[in-house]
């Protein structure tokens, strides 16, 4: 390009030009945000690179090898890709190029974002976090936060170039990539800040179950509904057990969501233990429902078997509270009689928290907190 122009009217012309190389910069700021997975880190970055001094038609980020971007967004881009290829003196072990190729060289500023995830590894208990850096930055403001996953807890942080922030202080922004505050925040001003290492801990579920026993008795047989409820909170947690009466557990057929494998493990007094072991951690609830028929009992007599929630062997969950409750549902020509010789603990459908078909409670004998002492019916 021209940049100076002169006219001459004598012969020879001299004329003496120094020439100075443009001082270059790249300033980036940084707003990085990652969720944590069971398996795997996702990520999402926001940039802000000021271009002044040199026209640039390309930036070039450093990612972890093992990084794969899903989505990459960028003011006047043309094109994107990886490239493995890494020279420089500010390369890092490690890493690999995410090159930007924008429309023409330009300086003023470009916003980037970029998506992407990370597999977590073997070691579930330790985090390497590693967010985009700009190669070639002169200066760089950065932010990171973080939001675990609800089976995991902060145990401690090695945060290396960076400085712990409240998370409850970060940037407004964040609101629009991941709802609900962080579980951890950072912010560093070195040019290419290195890896924060959080290390992790399961963290413990809190448990409040419910079980709901509707046993509809026919001229033929016993149609039993049990209903097995878990309200999960603090943690999110994949196993849940809860023991039964044996005729049940061989009797009723289980509908899961989301289960691995279902055990169950004869306990030699008359009860079996069922452990529900599910494919991914839940963090809110889980509701299991068990159906089946058992033949009518040879004196006529409907006793209710109580279930018991436990916590599992492996797990290390807290179960704060359970309640259990029988609704008998008459469906046979004949009448169905408490036999006197037990008390009615009777209680008003609104107390379940469990949603019953309505036109079961229309049809129930009797709803009642279910306990050893129960009254049998007839």
């Amino acid at each position: 390009r021209r940049v100076l122009a002169w006219r001459y009217t004598r012969h020879p012309a001299v004329i003496t030009v120094r020439a100075a190389r443009n001082v270059e910069s790249l300033k980036t700021t940084a707003l990085h945000a990652v969720r944590v997975e069971e398996q795997r880190q996702l990520w999402t970055s926001r940039l802000n690179v000021q271009i002044a001094g040199v026209p640039r038609s390309r930036l070039e980020l450093l990612i972890p090898q093992d990084f794969l971007p899903l989505d990459v967004a960028a003011t006047w881009l043309t094109d994107w890709y990886v490239d493995q290829d890494i020279r420089g003196e500010n390369t890092t072990a490690g890493m690999k190029r995410l090159c930007v190729q924008l429309q023409q060289a330009r300086e003023g500023t470009v916003e980037l974002a970029i998506q992407g995830q990370l597999n977590r590894g073997p070691d579930r208990l330790q985090l390497h976090l590693s967010p985009p850096l700009v190669m070639e930055a002169t200066e760089t403001a950065s932010q990171l936060a973080v939001w675990l996953d609800s089976a995991s807890e902060n145990a401690g942080v090695q945060p290396g170039d960076w400085t712990t922030r409240p998370p409850a202080g970060v940037d407004p922004k964040y609101a629009a990539v991941v709802e609900g505050p962080p579980s951890a925040a950072f912010s560093s001003q070195a040019v290419q800040p290195g890896p924060v290492i959080m290390t992790l801990r399961p963290a413990i579920p809190t448990l409040i179950a419910e079980s709901v026993t509707v046993t509809s008795s026919t001229d033929t047989s016993l149609e039993i509904m049990l209903a097995l409820t878990w309200q999960i909170t603090r943690a999110a947690a994949d196993t849940f057990a809860a023991e039964v009466p044996t005729v049940l557990a061989n009797g009723l057929t289980f509908d899961v969501p989301g289960q691995r494998r279902l055990i169950r493990e004869d306990l030699g007094n008359g009860r079996t233990r069922l452990t529900f072991q599910l494919q991914q951690a839940v963090g809110s609830r889980l509701f299991v429902l068990g159906k089946g028929s058992l033949p009518l009992p040879g004196d006529g007599m409907i006793r209710p078997g109580v279930p018991a929630f436990v916590v599992p062997e492996s797990g290390t969950a807290v179960l704060s509270g359970q309640s259990h409750f029988w609704v008998l549902v008459n469906q046979s020509s004949g009448l169905l009689q408490s036999t006197g010789d037990q008390k009615r603990d009777e209680v008003a459908a609104t107390q379940i928290t469990t949603a019953i078909p309505q036109e079961l409670l229309e049809q129930s004998v009797t709803v009642q907190s279910l306990k050893a002492d129960t009254a049998r019916f007839q």
